[in-house]
């Protein structure tokens, strides 16, 4: 019996917004597609309006930023053959199969594929980030991972100019993968059975392949926890499996930062990390019982991993990154 998902939320907000110098310098950008308007605040990334009579301008209200167009944005990655991975049709097979979900497309909807379009404009050059972004990838079989990934998510949501998105990768969407491709960092999740990763995670990471052809996620942060019955059950296993993969993609591993809180006569196992797990956060859930009966420290624990790597992105992000303006 399948545990709930705690679905895909976004816990702050934020805007994007683009430099006027690199649009004026892309030949593929014409200057009518640069407006003085400001991003519409909301949850997913916010694009300009056009300055012609067909842009719908509803609600936007006029300011001293310059702003690229959806449009625009478009043509001046038409030229490249990036534009690919950016604008998909509806898929045409499983999520879960290898290899291109289908032909290009002009069908944009969604935060998933805003989301890409995001990935693609700050890869180039054009677009500068306010935030920095967190998602959280996970699988869960029985809801304990998702309730550690909920508790991964508060703890990075604490930390200023940090927006989180959580994302189960069983039948993961090309719009989710969209996400990942824009996040600054990726905290994976997976119960461990049988001394490893859950099929579904292995499953997701045969599928992320792509991306390790491009070293897509080349530079990105990354962190792992997982879960099971027994206080050992073999999870560091499943830890370095997360590590190697992230190793692959060229990702940076950030590990838990805590020490030990129950190895002596004087502490107990309320204390934070008190399975002793130095590569990610690990938890041991009774196999007789719910998610909602977890040890408070195990939740706590991965509340600190997800603080943790929240505040290495807003110190990657500050050392990366130039004044917007």
């Amino acid at each position: 019996m399948n545990g709930p998902n705690q679905g895909r939320s976004t816990a702050t907000s934020g805007s994007s917004r683009f430099t006027s110098s690199a649009l004026t310098s892309n030949p593929w950008v014409s200057s009518g597609d640069i407006s003085r308007q400001s991003p519409v605040n909301s949850t997913s990334p916010s694009w300009g309006t056009r300055s012609d009579s067909t842009a719908d301008n509803a609600g936007r209200t006029p300011s001293s930023g310059a702003c690229i167009t959806l449009s625009a944005a478009v043509r001046a990655a038409d030229h490249d053959s990036a534009m690919a991975s950016m604008v998909v049709s509806p898929p045409t097979r499983s999520a879960r199969s290898s290899g291109w979900a289908g032909p290009p497309g002009r069908v944009v909807r969604g935060r998933g594929v805003a989301a890409t379009l995001e990935a693609y404009l700050l890869k180039k050059g054009i677009m500068m980030r306010n935030e920095s972004t967190l998602v959280v990838a996970y699988h869960s079989g029985y809801g304990h991972t998702a309730r550690m990934a909920e508790s991964v998510r508060t703890g990075a949501a604490s930390v200023d100019g940090v927006k989180v998105e959580l994302v189960s990768v069983d039948g993961i969407t090309e719009q989710e993968w969209s996400l990942l491709d824009a996040a600054d960092a990726i905290v994976f999740g997976s119960p461990t059975y049988m001394g490893s990763a859950s099929p579904e995670f292995h499953t997701f990471a045969r599928d992320s392949v792509e991306r390790w052809t491009e070293q897509a996620w080349t530079g990105k942060l990354a962190a792992g926890f997982t879960n099971s019955g027994s206080k050992s059950g073999d999870k560091l296993h499943t830890l370095q499996y997360m590590a190697l993969l992230a190793a692959q993609h060229g990702m940076l591993w950030v590990s838990l930062g805590l020490l030990s809180g129950w190895n002596s006569s004087t502490s107990d196992q309320d204390a934070l990390n008190r399975l002793g797990v130095w590569l990610g956060a690990a938890a041991a859930s009774n196999i007789d019982e719910g998610p909602d009966l977890m040890h408070d420290s195990d939740l706590r624990t991965a509340e600190h991993l997800g603080r943790r790597v929240a505040e290495q992105a807003r110190r990657l992000h500050r050392a990366t990154t130039r004044p917007v303006g």
